[in-house]
């Protein structure tokens, strides 16, 4: 049990303490195996422990380094727990969380609101969110507040009960409801959750970028040319029309499958094996997909999930520095946080009379499109790009409300 590793732990630590102990003494008196004992070490040392010595010599601290077991030793039971409890916070949050916000919640969650706050702060700081940020299940944007990872599992807060009573309201009346695709959804995802009976589709291998979305048919049938091609493992020799409607055929190795709600389309993301550039294809205009027995080792990478992160709708193309400003009335900042609660690397910053928003994109020409939406209060600092496209947007704007008669010359 791991109640009991954690015991043992301890007890090696004061044997380590009064001196040097041999694996062949430690296994008699603890009666366990020689890797529990081996493992054991180990991850002491993971947690800090200055231990040195041999196996066959005795092991020992080093008494240079010595400290209080009590400060030091943690169970990786209660660790584990600490950064499930740290993913429930984020995930439950519509917006990005300073380290102070999360250490509230956090005392909440473990009913220590006694303790020192600034304890648990840099307890968060120091290892907590630093775990969670290199298996990437916890991303620190630019203003040193955190958000959730793609890597972060979904963790569900329901009994058992709830979810049997929310099934069986769904299936009274889920197919007259207005939402019932959405419903239909949702007790899916329940029953595979509580009860391990896989009834949704093989399709979740793909990202989902944009607003939230009920997988559609069209949807569904566009994803059935490639689900059953393990193209996460393997090149894929791929027959592809191009918009001109010509054919032609290449290798090609998948970074990434990404459905961009917005556009309601399908993407794959990768490189021709002849070429080292990025490239796009719509999954659509694919007609014909071969898998062959080269391995691909560019799916999921840390290359393309920085691109994934980075995209602004779906795009390639180099990242470029946007700077722009907004006259801060109304609810333009809620506007904004909103808007952008999911880019990772964006600053957005209230100075004087305006609202600074500066990021990293990929794909500014989908960014246009959305700050047209806010009108005169916007104004585009940089890149030239892109205020040269909000420019001549407006132009064409007033050139066309002229024609109408509605703008005087």
């Amino acid at each position: 049990m791991a109640g009991e590793g954690d015991k043992r732990k301890k007890k090696l630590l004061q044997e380590f303490k009064d001196g040097p102990k041999t694996l062949e003494y430690l296994m008699e008196k603890y009666n366990v195996k020689e890797s529990s004992v081996k493992h054991d070490v180990v991850e002491l040392k993971k947690q800090g422990f200055s231990i040195l010595g041999t196996p066959k010599k005795g092991w020992y601290m080093d008494s240079s380094a010595e400290s209080e077991e009590e400060t030091f030793y943690e169970s990786s039971f209660k660790r584990d727990v600490a950064q499930l409890v740290v993913l429930l916070i984020l995930q439950k949050s519509d917006r990005p969380m300073s380290v102070r916000e999360i250490a509230k919640e956090y005392a909440d969650y473990s009913y220590q609101g006694s303790i020192d706050r600034g304890h648990i702060e840099e307890r968060l700081e120091k290892n907590i969110l630093p775990n969670l940020q290199k298996t990437r299940m916890v991303i620190k944007d630019a203003n040193g507040s955190y958000i959730v990872g793609k890597e972060a599992p979904v963790n569900l807060t329901l009994s058992e009960d709830d979810a049997l009573d929310i099934l069986e309201k769904i299936e009274i009346y889920g197919k007259t409801h207005p939402f019932s695709t959405q419903l239909e959804n949702v007790s899916r995802k329940l029953v595979r959750a509580y009860y391990n009976d896989d009834e949704l589709d093989s399709g979740e291998k793909f990202e989902v970028l944009g607003r939230s979305f009920a997988r559609t048919a069209d949807a569904e049938s566009i994803y059935k040319k490639i689900e059953e091609i393990p193209y996460e493992r393997y090149v894929v020799n791929i027959t592809y029309r191009d918009r001109y409607g010509e054919s032609s055929q290449f290798r090609f190795k998948t970074g990434l499958v990404t459905y961009v709600a917005d556009k309601d389309r399908m993407y794959m993301i990768g490189q021709k094996c002849d070429d080292d550039q990025d490239m796009v294809i719509l999954v659509n205009r694919i007609e014909a997909a071969e898998v062959t027995d080269e391995p691909n080792n560019l799916y999921a990478s840390v290359h393309y999930m920085d691109i994934f992160y980075d995209m602004f709708s779906i795009s390639t193309d180099p990242l470029q520095k946007v700077k722009i400003r907004f006259v801060d009335q109304f609810n333009i900042m809620d506007k904004l946080r909103n808007k952008f609660k999911y880019r990772t690397k964006c600053t957005i910053t209230r100075m004087d009379d305006y609202i600074y928003y500066e990021d990293e994109v990929r794909g500014v020409k989908d960014l246009a499109k959305l700050l047209r939406s806010f009108g005169s209060s916007m104004e585009v600092l940089e890149p030239p790009e892109l205020r040269e496209m909000m420019l001549f947007s407006a132009r064409r704007t007033i050139e066309r409300y002229r024609k109408a008669g509605i703008v005087n010359e």
